[in-house]
């Protein structure tokens, strides 16, 4: 279990939770509609 940033896509709300690395979207408990895990970008090294 990892901690995951996600977004939900109805209300927009971010959010962190405790999850299997294979679970890719969750529930909002604001307003119920799916919220897929935001996936780091790759930092640019100068």
């Amino acid at each position: 279990m990892f901690f995951y940033d996600f977004q939900c896509q109805g209300c927009g709300w971010d959010m962190e939770r405790l999850v299997s690395p294979y679970v890719i979207e969750i529930r909002c408990p604001i307003c119920g509609y799916i919220s897929q895990k935001q996936m780091a970008a790759p930092k640019k090294e100068n």
